[in-house]
């Protein structure tokens, strides 16, 4: 507990709460209850590995359950809130609604969510009306703004957003939400146990990299010069690097990750001596080329069946 707190002050731009009454102050009745009720959902139909029950969610009242909490988005009014509030609305929004597409497409195609060819459907492959499972025609609102995901992730969390919808995104990046946002894929970071709210969306973005950065199934030695990682981090490299060079004033992507490596974690330092000697200051092109590191991504749906 102690290192973790010691790491948190090291890593994160994040202001800190002092209680329930007041990180919640700027959250309305609405955005309360749709964390409620995504607690509740994932109380019912996600594990601990991050599994989606998707057959039970099909099976029973979890669809409509989940349209009712999306539906709930369109008329919440984030505009006032800090970016942690908004960090932890938007990423219960995206979560959910990655599990919202996955049922429309497999209904539309009429893909039988039993059968192996679901288990094996790989989310990247997925097409919607006008684009992908990301980008297409199925889409949410916000204060009545119709988004799709790209736009919750890249505009509202990761604040690239223009225009109207810009003017409801976080203002400053906190790259710990990258082991956060689920694309409901087997390589992504686990849908957490229990939803995001303002008084606990530090603490829980830092658990989260803690868990993600010491699994051997994201991150690993391969040998004396190379290590496996989740490509999760090679994606969004800048998001890591900027912040770490530019806000928290260390070498780059690498010196942030590596506070994340628990000292008990096979090959910790290693690993840390690793990302800090090769993974400072680059770009997309040389790692891409680089030989000391293996980026992987298993795109198969998370499925509560092969997720145990």
């Amino acid at each position: 507990m102690l290192r973790n707190l010691l790491a948190s002050a090291i890593v994160t731009c994040a202001a800190t709460y002092s209680g329930l009454a007041s990180a919640e102050a700027g959250w309305s009745p609405e955005m309360r209850n749709a964390a409620q009720a995504w607690d509740s959902f994932l109380g019912k139909y996600v594990n601990a590995k991050g599994g989606v029950d998707y057959q039970a969610i099909v099976g029973g009242s979890g669809f409509d359950e989940l349209k009712q909490l999306l539906g709930s988005y369109a008329t919440m009014d984030p505009t006032a809130l800090s970016d942690s509030a908004k960090n932890a609305l938007y990423i219960n929004f995206y979560n959910a609604g990655m599990i919202h597409n996955i049922i429309v497409w497999a209904n539309a195609e009429k893909v039988d969510i039993k059968s192996d060819k679901f288990l094996k459907q790989a989310v990247n492959k997925i097409k919607a009306p006008g684009g992908n499972i990301w980008n297409g025609q199925w889409k949410f609102k916000i204060k009545g703004i119709n988004v799709h995901l790209d736009e919750i992730e890249h505009g509202l969390i990761r604040g690239l957003a223009t225009g109207e919808l810009g003017k409801l995104k976080v203002k400053e990046l906190d790259p710990r939400i990258h082991a956060a946002v689920n694309c409901a894929a087997y390589s992504c970071p686990r849908t957490r146990e229990k939803a995001y709210r303002p008084e606990n969306v530090d603490a829980m973005l830092n658990e989260n990299m803690f868990e993600w950065l010491n699994m051997p199934a994201q991150f690993a030695k391969l040998s004396d010069s190379k290590m496996k990682c989740n490509q999760i981090v090679f994606w969004y490299y800048s998001d890591f690097d900027d912040v770490a060079r530019q806000k928290l004033k260390l070498k780059g992507a690498g010196d942030y990750l590596e506070k994340f490596i628990k000292a008990e974690t096979p090959n910790a330092e290693w690993m840390k001596s690793h990302l800090k000697n090769n993974f400072n200051d680059r770009n997309v092109v040389s790692l891409k080329i680089s030989s000391a590191f293996e980026f992987f991504y298993d795109w198969r749906i998370a499925d509560a069946r092969s997720m145990k």
